[in-house]
């Protein structure tokens, strides 16, 4: 059994996301170039170089998109190695999520990507047999794998074995190696906190006639003969350097850099960071998997004891998937998915949801789901719950309020403009109708908070100013109704009068009922999209000005909102088929390969479950007749599905698989599209 179980999941997560934030605005320079600039990279560079701190960026969401393979298979640590494929072809839009899209031979995970496409299964699709040893060995094994050790906490041969299948989708040989040691360091740093014996253990997952264990051997050699990590480096130049080993990004010099910096940083992870990202070559990708193995090795309350790396960004990170049910999240989300997963392999009991199932429950020390200071004189920190709150954390705001200055702080929905070179396509966090409830304790008088939503209109929805008792507690209920999408959710105080107070926050639960409407509107920004094009216009004899269509090529493309929380769901939506070889709307929808819809093909309406292959659930004869509006229909309710096609109920089905999920459109080869789009969906939590 695993003490502070969830504890070490956050710290870990949290010490890969803090790498690679801080190597990202220099990824690819050289350590010449570094240490020219900044001498020695100590802090978060990233004005320096005119670029945001929090960015979309492959390591994480390839990290924490790739590792719901286990749970999405229903199997576990038992997901056969082909399933792991699988999850790339569902939550990867080509060019838009997760990878970086350099093309075939160039870029490893792309060619593995298209040998999926061309119906190599995995490991097949990674394999240096088919793409050649050079590409097969690049990085990208070893920087989406951090999650394996996660899962497997004090079992570093199952996280090992974890991690080389999810590594060979893309990659083979040394690459393949590399991912595993980390994985197993990681697992190993749940129970070993003196990183010198984690080295140890963790190579021997891997032969020890590999170059991976190779490297390990001179690294660790050099670090005990040279006590200047820069004479290290000369080493690791002249033996692996990127002279030795070509491609875009190969795994050995990098992975060379990381045993140098766990080697010299040891239990002190400011230090390691600093080596990894001051070394130079692949510096987020490096910094991230050091930061993994190193915040457990020095625990979560030393990873500041240098630098402040959390205020900066108060855990925020984007999720982009074909899913865009993570989009935007934070570390606590997330490391507590990790967690449920790993608590199922390891058959730990699973604890009770935090703050009942609230969302932003900040219970874990400095945990503030992405809160940070948007307006006005105010700060947020975590801090320790009073008695009578529900749990061990809270969020403090202490605040100056002025009649002419409120102030506030905010978390956001959707992901900010990014310009990492990753796509952020996403759908909102929280849609109309929902109903959120925030529970806390005002410690000053006045300046009672309220809460407020930003749209991507530039409006702002108030609720009304929470009413503290004489204990100065409150519980403020509040169900926001507002067209277009949620940009952010906030919290202000403001006051009639100058006042400075203190307000804890418990939790602010989301529940309810979800309510979108999309009608007209040339914003997409509620909405992810596979299509191959959208034409937000009407064609010249369209009864409906506001149609607005969606074509698909090669690939069937989907046009989807909502996420994994939208349970029962009810759509009504005026739709059009121009010309397409099937059609249709689609709801439950988890991804590329997982989603429920009703289809039209040119013959036929029918209920399609496609759950890594497409069943026809229920089927009519039906032809719709090519630009004829019909009001669909759909109602769901459990595992009860009924299509109504113009008031008409014309297919009834069980659908028991898929029971959650967004909604929307659905083309094959072929151009479709809609007037008014209507959900309405009871919210669930999420798994």
């Amino acid at each position: 059994m695993i003490g502070d179980y969830e504890k070490k999941v956050y710290t870990a997560l949290l010490g890969k996301v803090i790498g690679v934030y801080l190597g990202r605005p220099f990824e690819g320079w050289k350590k010449k170039a570094i240490q020219e600039k900044w001498g020695t990279i100590t802090r978060y560079v990233h004005a320096d170089c005119g670029v945001p701190l929090v960015v979309s960026d492959d390591d994480i969401s390839g990290t924490l998109t790739f590792i719901r393979a286990l749970t999405d298979s229903g199997l576990y640590e038992k997901t056969p190695d082909e399933f792991f494929g699988k999850t790339w072809l569902n939550y990867l839009i080509p060019y838009k999520t997760v990878l970086w899209w350099g093309n075939m031979s160039c870029s490893t995970e792309h060619t593995a990507y298209i040998r999926l496409k061309q119906g190599f299964s995995s490991p097949r699709s990674g394999s240096m047999e088919l793409n050649g040893k050079e590409v097969s060995e690049q990085i990208g094994a070893q920087i989406f794998i951090d999650g394996f050790g996660m899962v497997a906490p004090g079992c570093p041969e199952l996280a090992a074995e974890l991690a080389g299948k999810a590594a060979r989708v893309s990659h083979d040989g040394e690459a393949v190696f590399a991912a595993q040691v980390v994985a197993a360091m990681v697992s190993i740093a749940f129970e070993e906190r003196d990183m010198e014996k984690v080295l140890d253990r963790a190579v021997q997952v891997i032969p020890p006639d590999s170059l991976i264990a190779q490297v390990h051997r001179d690294v660790r050699a050099w670090a005990k003969e040279f006590p200047d990590w820069n004479q290290t480096f000369v080493r690791i130049s002249e033996k692996y350097g990127y002279a030795k080993f070509g491609g875009n990004c190969h795994v050995v010099p990098n992975h060379a850099v990381m045993v140098m910096a766990w080697a010299y940083g040891g239990n002190d992870f400011h230090k390691a960071l600093s080596i990894a990202c001051t070394a130079g070559w692949d510096t987020d990708c490096n910094a991230g998997n050091v930061g993994a193995a190193a915040a457990l090795c020095a625990g979560l309350e030393h990873i500041c004891d240098t630098y402040d790396f959390r205020t900066p960004f108060a855990d925020r990170i984007y999720v982009p998937a074909a899913d865009g049910s993570c989009a935007v999240s934070d570390v606590l989300e997330q490391a507590l998915f990790i967690a449920k997963i790993g608590r199922r392999i390891m058959k730990m009991p699973e604890p009770p949801a935090p703050k009942g199932g609230a969302k932003y429950h900040f219970e874990m020390p400095g945990a503030l789901h992405g809160f940070m200071p948007a307006q006005g004189e105010i700060s947020a920190v975590s801090a320790a719950a009073p008695e009578g709150f529900s749990g061990h954390c809270c969020m403090l705001l202490r605040f100056t309020a002025l009649p002419e200055n409120p102030c506030s702080v905010e978390t956001p929905l959707i992901p900010a403009a990014s310009n990492s070179g990753y796509a952020t396509p996403c759908t909102p966090a929280l849609y109309s109708g929902s109903t959120l409830r925030m529970k806390g304790c005002l410690k000053a008088p006045g300046g009672s908070p309220k809460l407020f939503l930003a749209t991507t209109a530039g409006e702002r929805l108030y609720s009304p100013a929470a009413v503290p008792d004489e204990e100065g507690r409150f519980e403020l209920e509040w169900v926001p109704e507002f067209p277009g999408t949620a940009a952010a959710l906030g919290i202000e105080c403001a006051s009639a009068k100058a006042v400075s107070g203190e307000a804890l926050i418990d939790s602010i639960a989301v529940g309810g009922t979800a309510r979108f409407v999309s009608e007209g509107e040339t914003d997409f920004s509620a909405w992810l999209s596979s299509m191959a094009g959208i034409r937000a216009r009407a064609f010249s004899n369209d009864p409906d000005l506001n149609m607005r269509y969606f074509s698909s090529n090669e690939e069937p493309g989907v046009l989807v909102t909502g996420n994994r929380a939208w349970g029962d769901t009810r759509i009504r939506v005026r739709f059009q088929i121009h010309a397409a070889d099937r059609a249709g709307v689609i709801f439950h929808y988890q991804g590329l390969c997982r989603w429920v819809g009703a289809i039209f093909s040119r013959r036929s309406l029918q209920i399609v479950r496609n759950l890594y292959g497409e069943e026809t659930l229920a089927e009519t004869d039906f032809v719709y007749g090519e630009n004829r509006p019909m009001l669909l229909e759909i109602r769901t309710h459990g595992s009860a599905v009924e299509l109504s096609v113009d008031g008409k109920l014309v297919l009834t089905a069980q659908e028991d698989l898929l029971e959650s999920g967004g909604a929307g459109i659905f083309a094959d080869h072929g151009t479709c599209g809609f007037g008014r789009f209507e959900a309405e969906a009871r919210l669930v939590p999420q798994a």
